[in-house]
């Protein structure tokens, strides 16, 4: 592992095709709160082994195949490839196993959960017509008592027509949006586990500030 001080943080980035400027926002946001990120690309040998990493950021993406939750194509999806989600359902594996905290954003918080045995809702819209539009930018959700954020009503961005749909084991939902889906998530074990449907990165306000702090101060303590 590295100095505790400035906690070395994985980042996954799909294959080392992928323009690194899209992945470039989550480095960002865990330098400013002290950590030192590492990005990660699942076609090329990682140059730090999982057992070296002090935590993993699971980033957003792409939509989940739905038979990674046992169910058939029901809606419209924009794929993400299969080879980034296969190398990060086994890095997450190890790194649970290491009990190294890990974050996961948007479709970070999706994979965590499907590892989990959960599923998801394919198209929020399709499922659940009378739900938010959450492709649309913004919206409040609730947060309630858990060990990571500070309770109470948030804005927050939103760009995901997928969502949680059944909770995978240890997984307990702690924000909600006016509709009722599932915002975030936080494992129910030892160590620090951490799922948000939002973009952190991409905000500049103190809940997202508070969010990466508390994930890199996690990593620093281990």
């Amino acid at each position: 592992m590295s100095d505790f001080s400035f906690p070395l943080i994985g980042i996954t980035c799909g294959d080392s095709h992928r323009p690194l400027r899209l992945q470039k926002l989550y480095g960002e946001a865990v330098l400013r709160a002290g950590g030192r990120p590492e990005y990660l690309y699942s076609d090329s040998c990682p140059t730090v082994p999982a057992a070296m990493m002090d935590g993993l950021l699971i980033p957003g993406g792409g939509d989940i195949h739905p038979q990674q939750y046992g169910e058939a194509v029901i809606s419209q999806l924009r794929l993400e490839d299969a080879g980034r989600t296969a190398f990060e359902l086994d890095l997450l594996k190890t790194v649970l196993e290491y009990n190294r905290p890990v974050l996961g954003i948007c479709y970070g918080m999706q994979l965590i959960n499907v590892y989990l045995g959960g599923s998801l809702y394919q198209d929020i819209r399709s499922l659940l017509p009378q739900g938010l539009d959450h492709c649309a930018g913004r919206h409040d959700v609730s947060v309630r008592t858990n060990p990571y954020l500070p309770v109470g009503t948030w804005t927050v961005n939103s760009s995901h027509h997928q969502a949680v749909r059944n909770l995978g084991a240890g997984l307990v939902s702690m924000a909600f949006s006016p509709d009722g889906i599932s915002e975030a998530f936080y494992g129910d074990r030892p160590g620090f586990l951490l799922g948000v449907q939002w973009h952190p990165e991409r905000l500049s306000d103190h809940l997202s500030e508070l969010l990466f702090e508390r994930f890199v101060s996690a990593c620093r303590h281990l």
